[in-house]
């Protein structure tokens, strides 16, 4: 059947996960639309509490898992390219990021060629 008006789901099971009062009336404002709304065979349940729970577990995922990710690390052909770009970028600058340099001539010449990496 769809899910009734009167549908009544199980609070202190979302509460036992976490939620409080307002976001189990958040998620079940958002479960009702989405079932209200849900055409088709997949919007007829035989049983509307288990289809709660299920709700609120998928709801609660990322919030039980979210971990900061740590930065991908960094390949050495990679720190070798940022560190040629930051070497371009200071000669482009004139080097003011090294004071002893400003006045130097340059450390290399750009000329056309093939820069793949060797």
């Amino acid at each position: 059947m769809r899910l009734p008006e009167q549908f009544e789901p199980d609070r202190d099971f979302a509460i036992r996960l976490g939620f409080g009062a307002a976001e189990t009336e958040l998620e079940l404002e958002k479960f009702r639309d989405y079932w209200t709304a849900k055409s088709g065979r997949d919007a007829a349940k035989l049983d509307w509490l288990a289809t709660w729970r299920n709700w609120m577990r998928n709801a609660a995922r990322p919030r039980s898992s979210h971990r900061p990710q740590a930065p991908p690390r960094e390949s050495a052909f990679a720190r070798h390219q940022r560190e040629c770009r930051q070497a371009i970028e200071r000669e482009l600058n004139g080097n003011r990021d090294n004071d002893d340099l400003i006045n130097t001539q340059p450390t290399f010449d750009l000329e056309p060629g093939d820069y793949r990496a060797h």
